[in-house]
C-alpha cells in the first residue's frame, strides 16, 4: 500500500471512537441496512460523536439512508444533521469479500469527515481492485 495513504489513515484514525456505545451503534446500522446495499456497492457512513440518543438516532439514521438508496443511483453522497449528531453518507463501488457492504465510523467532532470519507474510499478501492 501506498506510504501517503498509511499516513493519512495514522491521522484521521485518531478522531474515531470505539466506546460501547458507538461500537453498539454502528453494530445496529450495519445489521438494518446491510440488506439494502446494492449489489456491488459499499456504504460508508460518518457520524459525529457524542452519540447521546443511540436507539433513536440510529433508528431515524436508517430511515435517511433507506431513502437515499431508494433515490437516483446517480447521487452517491449527502449529509445531514439527526438528534445533534452529523452525518455524512457516501455511495461507493466495490465490496470487500467477506466483508460488511456498510462501513460506519464514529468519530469525534474535530475529526475531518471528508479526510475520513475519502481514506476509506482510496483503501476500499485499493482492497477491490
Amino acid at each position: 500500500m501506498n506510504q501517503r495513504l498509511l499516513e493519512r489513515l495514522r491521522l484521521a484514525k485518531r478522531g474515531l471512537r470505539f466506546d460501547k456505545v458507538a461500537l453498539r451503534f454502528t453494530e445496529r446500522l450495519q445489521s438494518a441496512l446491510e440488506a439494502a446495499v446494492p449489489a456491488g456497492k459499499t456504504l460508508i457512513v460518518m457520524v459525529t460523536a457524542p452519540i447521546r440518543l443511540p436507539a433513536k438516532t440510529a433508528a431515524a439514521l436508517t430511515q435517511k439512508i433507506s431513502d437515499f438508496l431508494a433515490q437516483s443511483p446517480k447521487r452517491r453522497e449527502f449529509r445531514d444533521t439527526i438528534n445533534g449528531n452529523e452525518v455524512r453518507i457516501r455511495l461507493v463501488a466495490g465490496v470487500v469479500r467477506g466483508q460488511s457492504r456498510v462501513m460506519t465510523f464514529v468519530h469525534n467532532p474535530d475529526a475531518d469527515s471528508d479526510a475520513l470519507l475519502n481514506t476509506t474510499q482510496s483503501l476500499l478501492a485499493q482492497m477491490t481492485a
